[in-house]
């Protein structure tokens, strides 16, 4: 089976309902890379600040795996720059 990219996967969740313990895990391994240093992932639920808050409630994996997407497709059409985050899932 041929690796999946951050780009794929995050496509592949926005069109589900269901995520796995291995999804979160990625989605946190994905926000402390881009730098949510304190995040945390865990029942498909995401907590940017490491805990929920009036600035930053939980969100949804899903949800915030749609914007990432819209965040990655704006800064290709702008800057070129989805060739850098093409990376493979599980590369460091």
């Amino acid at each position: 089976m041929p690796k999946q990219t951050i780009v794929e996967w995050l496509e592949q969740l926005t069109n589900t309902h269901t995520s796995s313990d291995a999804d979160s895990e990625k989605m946190e391994n994905l926000l402390v890379r881009i730098g949510f240093s304190r995040a945390i992932c865990t029942c498909g639920i995401a907590y940017l600040q490491g805990h929920g808050t009036f600035d930053t409630p939980p969100t949804d994996i899903h949800l915030l795996a749609k914007q990432l997407l819209i965040l990655i497709r704006r800064a290709d059409d702008e800057m070129d720059r989805l060739p850098k985050l093409e990376r493979y899932l599980g590369d460091d």
